[in-house]
Formats: C-alpha cells, sequence, structure tokens
C-alpha cells in the first residue's frame, strides 16, 4: 500500500474544520495530520509536523492579508509542503498564487473536486530554486585584456618605484606613507576592474605582491643607518 497523503486542515472557523475532516477522513488516500485554528498556528505546525498539504484558509479573523503571509512563510521554511489555498473570496486568489500556493479553490466545491486537487498538488515537483548566473569573461575582449594585463603592470610599476625611493630615503616612515596609498589605489583599482579580471589572476597578483613587501620588510632593517 503506498503511503498516504498527510493533510493539515487550516482554518479560523471550527465547523469548517470539522467538516473538512469529517469528509476527508474517509478518504483511502489521505490521512489528516493535524487542524490549525490560526495563520501562525499554521507555520509552525507546517514545521512541526511537515505534512504534505496544507488545506489553508486565506481570511482569518476579518483579516486579508493574513493567510497570504502565512502561505509564503510556509513556502519559505518547509518548500516540499503543497499549500492549497480555500477562501470565499476570488480577489484573494491571485495574491495567494504569489506568495508561493500551490492550487486554489473556491469554498462551496464538492468533496471530488476537493479531493482532484489535492492529489495532483500532492505529486508536484517543488519549484527548483533560483541559482544567479555564473560570471562569465569574455577573454577576447579589449577591457578584459586592459585590465588583466594593465592593471598589474601598473600596480607593480607604482609600487617599486616608491619602494626605490623608500629605500634610498631609508625611512620606514616615509616608506609607509609612499606605500600605504599605492596599495589602496592598487587593490582598489583590482576590484572595481573584476568584471573583467578573474579571481585567478586577482590572487596571483595578491601573492606576488605580499612577497615583494615581505622582501622589502626584511632588507629594510638592514639599510638603515
Amino acid at each position: 500500500m503506498e503511503p498516504r497523503i498527510r493533510v493539515l486542515i487550516a482554518d479560523d472557523d471550527l465547523v469548517y474544520r470539522e467538516g473538512l475532516k469529517n469528509v476527508l477522513k474517509s478518504v483511502e488516500d489521505i490521512e489528516i495530520v493535524g487542524e490549525a485554528s490560526t495563520a501562525q498556528q499554521t507555520i509552525q505546525m507546517t514545521c512541526k509536523i511537515e505534512p504534505d498539504v496544507v488545506l489553508m484558509d486565506l481570511r482569518w479573523f476579518g483579516d486579508d492579508s493574513a493567510g497570504i503571509t502565512a502561505v509564503a512563510q510556509i513556502k519559505q521554511k518547509r518548500p516540499k509542503t503543497k499549500v492549497v489555498a480555500i477562501t470565499v473570496y476570488r480577489h484573494l486568489i491571485a495574491e495567494a498564487r504569489k506568495a508561493g500556493a500551490d492550487a486554489a479553490i473556491t469554498k462551496g466545491f464538492s468533496i471530488s473536486d476537493l479531493i482532484n486537487i489535492i492529489r495532483p498538488v500532492h505529486e508536484l515537483e517543488p519549484a527548483p530554486k533560483e541559482e544567479r548566473p555564473k560570471k562569465t569573461v569574455d577573454h577576447s575582449n579589449p577591457a578584459y585584456l586592459a585590465a588583466a594585463i594593465g592593471i598589474p603592470t601598473l600596480g607593480f610599476v607604482v609600487v617599486a618605484a616608491e619602494l626605490m625611493w623608500a629605500v634610498q630615503s631609508v625611512s620606514t616612515e616615509k616608506f609607509l606613507v609612499a606605500v600605504i596609498p599605492s596599495m589602496i589605489f592598487y587593490f582598489f583599482g583590482v576590484i572595481f576592474a573584476g568584471r573583467y579580471v578573474d579571481i585567478i589572476s586577482e590572487t596571483t597578483t595578491y601573492r606576488l605582491f605580499l612577497r615583494v613587501l615581505n622582501i622589502f620588510r626584511v632588507k629594510l632593517p638592514l639599510g638603515r643607518r
């Protein structure tokens, strides 16, 4: 025997909940696993008992937005659970769909109408998560070549020139004043050109730059008088 469809009934009307429960419990492949009397309780119970399908009323205690908000939170916290929105207010159906409801039906339906929604909705595959498009680099783009070659070259030329100037001056203070602004300018240049420069070239440039600084830091004290 195949597993039954686990259903949570969510409605602010006790009589309506009892009516749905009594009708659905006689359906062989459906199991009622809980009832919720508030929108917030529906969210909590969905996360706790993880039903397959939630039959969600949209208007709670006169509030048109309560059910819509609950649908959105359920689909965010428990995307595998299917939500069937139930309401007498047709204008709420479009909002429920936008919030993530998998199906919607207006009250006054027959039991066969409801079952014919629950079963196919339960079989739906969860919507795939949207993936951010991967960044691609056109290596033939002149802008890429200019950024990939020009920025590291310019940075090393500027830094090398200032290193030579600092060595001649043999002053740690002058070295810091000269080199730190160049380092900031250089690395910000690489960041802003990131749309054209691979992370590999950025990482390689960064390592080479640190190696130059490490060498200089060893030699600098030896040049003092």
